[in-house]
């Protein structure tokens, strides 16, 4: 990925993944893989993931708040404050990945050894 492509995926997560401009097309599952739909009651315990469409090239980011130990944790290992709210981000799907199945192969120039 470029740099100026970079730095709008860095804009759009900054932007987007709390209370964003998509928030009300969020799909939400939790670790068993069941689907929430938008105001749907989500279940108690385990973890809830988001997929959240961004602006950004079309793509959507998977990912979920970050919990108060692993805030914690960070900050420990930083050893500086850290934000209240964190988001940990597992992926981010490209919007061509809705249309192909398969492993989605990267370019040579997207390795890094």
């Amino acid at each position: 990925m470029n740099s100026p492509d970079r730095e709008g995926l860095a804009d759009a997560l900054h932007l987007e993944l709390l209370n964003g401009p998509n928030a009300d097309k969020e799909l939400r599952f939790d670790d068993a893989g069941n689907v929430y739909y938008p105001g749907a009651a989500l279940a108690a315990g385990g973890a809830t993931y988001v997929a959240t469409p961004l602006s950004h090239l079309g793509s959507t980011a998977i990912h979920r708040r970050m919990t108060g130990d692993e805030l914690a944790r960070l900050q420990r290992e930083l050893r500086r404050q850290v934000a209240q709210v964190g988001i940990y981000v597992l992926d981010i799907l490209p919007a061509e990945s809705g249309f192909t199945r398969g492993p989605r192969l990267l370019p040579p120039s997207a390795i890094v050894s």
